[in-house]
């Protein structure tokens, strides 16, 4: 926390409230247990064993701490390292809501630590009475070895379930509340539930200029409303989720959908585990899962497209009412 605000444009001015500051640090104890962190095997082990992240997060500012991004819960975004470090510091599009909050444009100047910084700023009694607020975090001492504990991503949907609940913090019931009724209606296809998380959370960070989210409720709405006259709407709405996948992981991670083993090793490269792999058969893929040191497998549905049809432009139909011919 406090290097983040040391970064920031505005130092201090990044800072609202003592209230800002006690939202932070629990996000941080949020983010470690996403991590689930563990011991990996240590070559000449002389000091202290070192945690090593499984699921690796950062904590992001939806509008950049560099540019003077406000350090506030409300800007900031728990998110795979992966992404957040490919965004960098750009300025995320704005329109869609998720643009982000800039600073109070009034720089104040840090000095000493963090905790004489913000009493200088806040007053001791103030600082205090909020530090009491704080929950604290579990310590990890180094001295005995921690396993990774995991059910597999067709138990548990890190990525989805992450993004999920960070979209439901931020506010945005309406985006929280679809995915919710998505993972519900496609239990059997948890890999294409978690590649939507990675593109839900690119777009979130990247200020969403494909409207990618607004679609996803439009694609739902479209497909589930109790008015509606298609026929097989599981069908329709996996067909189009398949289309919408394989365009923004081709346009933004240049990741063919249809070649299993680079989409597979494009979601390991989110862990420092390998976490699934390719099944036997093309409509496979096997999910591992850790135990106590022990790999143990399970295999879950690839969902492949039955038959070439005409593309979808998404990205016209995204202004337009959605059509599935």
């Amino acid at each position: 926390m406090e290097n983040a605000i040391k970064r920031n444009l505005y130092l201090l001015g990044s800072v609202s409230n003592m209230g800002d500051i006690v939202n932070y640090y629990h996000l941080y104890i949020c983010k470690s247990r996403h991590q689930r962190s563990y011991t990996p095997p240590q070559k000449g082990c002389d000091g202290k064993i070192t945690l090593v992240p499984l699921f690796c997060l950062d904590i992001s500012h939806l509008y950049p701490n560099a540019k003077g991004g406000a350090n506030i819960a409300q800007n900031l975004i728990i998110a795979p390292s992966f992404i957040n470090r490919r965004n960098n510091d750009a300025i995320p599009y704005q329109g869609q809501g998720f643009g982000g909050i800039q600073s109070t444009d009034r720089l104040i100047p840090f000095n000493g630590s963090l905790y004489d910084s913000l009493t200088a700023r806040f007053g001791s009694e103030e600082v205090n009475a909020a530090l009491r607020e704080i929950t604290p975090a579990k310590r990890f001492y180094g001295n005995v070895p921690k396993e990774i504990e995991f059910g597999g991503i067709e138990q548990q949907l890190p990525l989805f379930t992450l993004l999920y609940g960070e979209l439901w913090r931020l506010g945005h019931d309406k985006i929280s509340e679809c995915l919710g009724e998505i993972r519900l209606l496609f239990p059997e296809y948890p890999f294409y539930l978690e590649l939507l998380a990675i593109v839900g959370f690119h777009a979130v960070l990247s200020g969403d200029p494909d409207r990618i989210m607004a679609l996803l409720c439009r694609v739902f709405n479209k497909c589930f409303n109790i008015n509606s006259s298609l026929r097989e709407p599981h069908k329709q709405c996996i067909g189009l989720m398949y289309r919408l996948l394989s365009k923004y992981l081709r346009r933004y991670f240049s990741v063919e959908i249809d070649d299993r083993e680079a989409v597979v090793a494009f979601y390991n490269g989110f862990y420092s585990q390998e976490i699934i792999a390719p099944g036997d058969s093309e409509d496979e893929v096997v999910c591992y899962r850790y135990f106590t040191g022990v790999r143990r497998s399970a295999t879950t549905f690839f969902y492949v497209l039955p038959q070439k049809k005409e593309p979808v432009d998404l990205w016209r139909l995204m202004g337009e009412d959605l059509t599935f011919e």
